[in-house]
C-alpha cells in the first residue's frame, strides 16, 4: 500500500494544558480503533515518526492508501524510499487530529488490503477524559460519574486482556464504549476519572467486566440471560431507580412485516430463508423481564426462532431500546407495534438509576456495590 503524503502549514488548535496521566510507575495504555481508511487526514505539530521528527511546526497530513498492482501493503515516509507497514505518530503538544478529531496519545496507521487502520494508544486514564461525557452526561452528578469512571475503567481493561493478540483493545462506538477524544472532554468529567484514578472493579482477584447501560426498565439482567453466555459475578437486582419526571422510560415502534423480514436477512443467514412473515410471537426469559426469543412464522409454514437481542440489533438498537417489549400485531395489514421499556442491554449499571441513587445521597461505592453487588474496589496494579 503507498502513503502519498502532502504536507502544509496548518494552524493546530490548543486545547489547553492538561496535565497527563502519567506520574504512576506503571501506566496502562489502550488500544482504541478508529477505524480503516482509504484516506486519513492529520494534522498537529513537531509531528514524530517511528522516533525521528519528519516535521516541524504546523503540519497538515493528507494520507490516501491504496493497494499497489502487486498486492503489496505497504507505505513511505515523507522523504524517505524505506518501505513501511505500520508508523506510530507522536507529538510533543500531545495532541494528533484524526480527520479534524483531536486526540491525545500515539496515532498509529497500519498497512492492510482494506486501507488505513488507524489506531489511538493512550493512558487509560487519557481514554476515559474522551468518554465519560459520552456514556453520561457531564450535568449529571459527580458521584455518578465517578461510578461511569470506575465501571468504564474495568470494561476497557477486561478488553484489553482479551484482545491481547489483536491491533486493538476497543471501538469507539457501543460495540464497546464510546469514545470522541478531546472533543468530548470536560472538566468534570477528567475530575471524575482523576478523582477514582486507578480503582477498578475486581472478582476472585481478576478484572471485572462490568458491563453498564442506559436504563434497565426496572431490573438489570445477566449475561447468559442477555447474550446465553455465562460470566460470572452478575446477578439481578431490583433497580426502582429508573424512572423520573425527565427521563422517558417507554418507548413504541411501529414497522411492517416486510421491513421486519428485510431487516433481519441483512444480518441473521436463517432469516434469509423466510419468504413473507406471517406472524410473530415471543418468549420471554425463565428469570427475567425482558424477551429471550422471537418467533417467526412465515407464510409457507415454517417457524424460526431468532434471539431477541438479535430481534433488536436487526430493527436498530437506537430505535428498539431495549428487550423489554410486547407485539401488537395485525395480521390482516402485515403490521407490527412494538411497545417496551428501558433503553439498553441490561447489565451490569443501570445509568439513570446510577444518576438518581447519586441524587439520593449516595456515594460512587455504594452505586456500584448496588449494581455489581458480586465485585469489589480495588486499586489497578
Amino acid at each position: 500500500m503507498f502513503l502519498y503524503i502532502l504536507a502544509v502549514f496548518f494552524s493546530v488548535p490548543s486545547y489547553g494544558a492538561i496535565a497527563p496521566a502519567t506520574q504512576s510507575n506503571s501506566i496502562q495504555l489502550v488500544r482504541v480503533s478508529l477505524g480503516t481508511h482509504s484516506k486519513v487526514f492529520l494534522n498537529s505539530i513537531d509531528l514524530i515518526a517511528n522516533g525521528e521528527k519528519i516535521f516541524e511546526g504546523p503540519a497538515y497530513l493528507d494520507l490516501r492508501c491504496t493497494q499497489n498492482k502487486y498486492g503489496e501493503n505497504y507505505f513511505y515516509l515523507p522523504g524517505s524510499q524505506k518501505r513501511y507497514t505500520l508508523v506510530n505518530l507522536q507529538s510533543p503538544s500531545q495532541i494528533i487530529s484524526v480527520n479534524k478529531m483531536p486526540y491525545r496519545g500515539t496515532i498509529t496507521l497500519q498497512a492492510s488490503p482494506e486501507g488505513c487502520l488507524v489506531v489511538n494508544t493512550l493512558p487509560i486514564e487519557q481514554y476515559l477524559f474522551g468518554l465519560i461525557n459520552k456514556e453520561m452526561p457531564s450535568s449529571w452528578p459527580m458521584e455518578a460519574l465517578k461510578a461511569q469512571a470506575v465501571a468504564a475503567r474495568s470494561y476497557a481493561l477486561s478488553r484489553i486482556e482479551k484482545r491481547k493478540n489483536l491491533p486493538f483493545d476497543v471501538e469507539p462506538t457501543t460495540a464497546d464504549q464510546v469514545y470522541e477524544g478531546v472533543k468530548a472532554e470536560t472538566a468534570k468529567a477528567r475530575q471524575a476519572v482523576m478523582s477514582t484514578r486507578n480503582q477498578i472493579l475486581e472478582r476472585t482477584g481478576k478484572v471485572f467486566t462490568a458491563y453498564f447501560h442506559a436504563n434497565c426498565g426496572g431490573k438489570t439482567d445477566t449475561p447468559e440471560n442477555v447474550w446465553g453466555r455465562k460470566e460470572a459475578g452478575f446477578t439481578s437486582v431490583y433497580c426502582p431507580f429508573h424512572k423520573n419526571k425527565t427521563n422517558k422510560n417507554s418507548w413504541s415502534i411501529s414497522l411492517s412485516f416486510d421491513q421486519i423480514g428485510a431487516a433481519l436477512r441483512k444480518i441473521s443467514s436463517q432469516a434469509k430463508s423466510v419468504i413473507k412473515i406471517a406472524r410473530l410471537d415471543t418468549r420471554p426469559e425463565k428469570n427475567g423481564n425482558r424477551q429471550a426469543q422471537v418467533l417467526l412464522s412465515d407464510t409457507s409454514g415454517r417457524q424460526l426462532e431468532i434471539p431477541a437481542a438479535e430481534f433488536r440489533q436487526a430493527l436498530g438498537n437506537t430505535k428498539m431500546k431495549s428487550t423489554i417489549f410486547e407485539l401488537d400485531q395485525n395480521t390482516k395489514t402485515n403490521e407490527v407495534k412494538i411497545r417496551g421499556q428501558g433503553y439498553g442491554h441490561g447489565v451490569g449499571m443501570c445509568q439513570i438509576g446510577a444518576k438518581q441513587l447519586a441524587i439520593l445521597g449516595k456515594t460512587y461505592r455504594e452505586i456500584l456495590s448496588f449494581y455489581y453487588p458480586l465485585a469489589q474496589i480495588s486499586l489497578l496494579k
